[in-house]
């Protein structure tokens, strides 16, 4: 697709996602180069109000990266374009451990979200083309990975915890060829980054070696690899409508937790009925004549899926955390937590703990205060006596308390009590009965 065609499909993305302000983040190489002069030229007929350049000097090729700045700058000028400009410690990326490629990557994207929010920009715009699609999926491939994957380079994405700006790379099914022609027939002059031809860098030795061997043995390998991306995403577009149908019913709102949301120890926290659940298990794995298949394996990759369109990411391969239900068990991760509280399922993602540490015993609440006594956290028992330790209230049944405070019945078998025998000196975090006035504005409501 060239640039004269992909303008609709611009001008659609932008109508449709609502944006009036863009951030076009550019190297000076000639991609992000025919990128800012397209956007410029076209501002207009795509219904953008504000433009500006943002460019990011990594730190690490002193001399060639300046003459890249100063590219940039110039360009910007010449067009009239605010221009931003960040320089980044390159000895500290060097240092950091791991990969220099990924390393410069995130603190790239650290600084783009950064001037984002400063800019006020509804979305950051880069130049990936469709070259940067089929190594994607190349490596994809070569080190597995499932459909999710299999999509490669997202036009549209949304940064995480970074409140409403989004990532958009327009120009994903354009080859560098045509990105080169659209640059020559308007005159337009870029620079080439000398660590592009450095194949030490795994992309880069995709790039100038694998593909092209590929490519000598398939021709058209790489517009292959683009397609199949393409495919992927119109299929799990149609799985994740699936999935919403299938696993919604399961999960528990805030508002219905045994307990309110600020008690949980971590941000990121997915409720969900364990029948219910079982129940979509269940059904999902029948054919079409009524008989039982048993695809687990389907119906847990399906429900792996959806848990990613929640944000909470599981690996194909990664060992970790034990599940605590059958039926899950191909589902682990050392990053998700999954806790099997009678009749809820709680999933947690441990790396947002709000205490900056991971404490898989206790999901939900702060034990600070509980320190020194003797007892121990588990669920309700027959003659359970709420009882706490401090002796504010009157002893009573632990139902009898439970109905008082507007508990649901279902939700008795889910709540984590902190107990001495039949003692009960905790149930922290409890949601409280609503107050009459609020009941009324709810039915009001209903």
């Amino acid at each position: 697709m060239n640039l004269s065609n992909v303008l609709p499909h611009i001008a659609n993305a932008i109508k449709q996602h609502q944006w009036s302000s863009l951030l076009l983040a550019v190297s000076g190489g000639l991609d992000s180069i025919c990128l800012a002069h397209y956007f410029i030229q076209n501002k207009s007929t795509l219904g953008i109000d504000h433009l500006a350049i943002v460019h990011v000097h990594h730190g690490l090729r002193e001399g060639s990266a300046d003459l890249d700045e100063k590219s940039v700058r110039d360009f910007a000028a010449k067009y009239k374009v605010r221009y931003l400009m960040k320089k980044l410690d390159g000895t500290a990326l060097k240092e950091a451990g791991g990969s220099l490629e990924e390393n410069a990557r995130n603190a790239r994207y650290d600084a783009l979200k950064e001037f984002a929010k400063q800019c006020k920009a509804d979305a950051i715009v880069t130049a990936h083309h469709a070259g940067d699609q089929a190594e994607t999926v190349y490596l994809r491939l070569r080190r597995g990975v499932g459909l999710a994957g299999l999509r490669g380079i997202q036009s549209v994405r949304k940064f995480q915890n970074e409140g409403d700006v989004e990532l958009f790379r327009p120009f994903l099914k354009v080859t560098r060829g045509e990105l080169k022609d659209y640059a020559e027939a308007n005159g337009l002059s870029w620079r080439e980054d000398e660590s592009n031809s450095d194949t030490a860098f795994a992309r880069n030795k995709i790039r100038h070696e694998s593909l092209p061997h590929l490519e000598s043995l398939n021709p058209g390998a790489a517009q292959q690899l683009c397609r199949v991306a393409s495919l992927a995403e119109n299929v799990y577009r149609k799985i994740v409508s699936t999935n919403h149908k299938l696993f919604e019913p399961a999960e528990i709102p805030q508002e219905q937790w045994p307990f309110e949301a600020k008690h949980a120890c971590y941000q990121k926290v997915l409720a969900l009925n364990l029948n219910v659940l079982k129940s979509v298990f269940e059904s999902g794995s029948r054919n079409e004549f009524g008989t039982t298949t048993r695809d687990v394996f389907g119906m847990t990759e399906l429900f792996r899926l959806w848990l990613g369109e929640k944000g909470f990411r599981i690996p194909l391969k990664e060992q970790g955390t034990s599940i605590p239900y059958p039926f899950l068990q191909r589902l682990q991760c050392k990053t998700i937590l999954m806790e099997k509280c009678r009749n809820i399922l709680w999933i947690c993602d441990v790396s947002t703990s709000s205490s900056g540490k991971n404490n898989p015993e206790i999901l939900y609440f702060n034990t600070d205060k509980i320190s020194g006594l003797d007892g121990q956290w588990r669920y309700r028992s027959k003659g359970d006596t709420l009882w706490p330790h401090d002796e504010k209230i009157k002893a009573r049944k632990l139902e009898q308390w439970l109905r008082e405070q507007g508990i649901p019945q279902w939700m008795y078998d889910s709540l984590p009590l902190f107990a001495s025998g039949s003692r009960i000196y905790f149930v922290e975090g409890i949601r409280q009965k609503p107050k009459v006035d609020e009941l009324k504005r709810t039915n009001d409501k209903g």
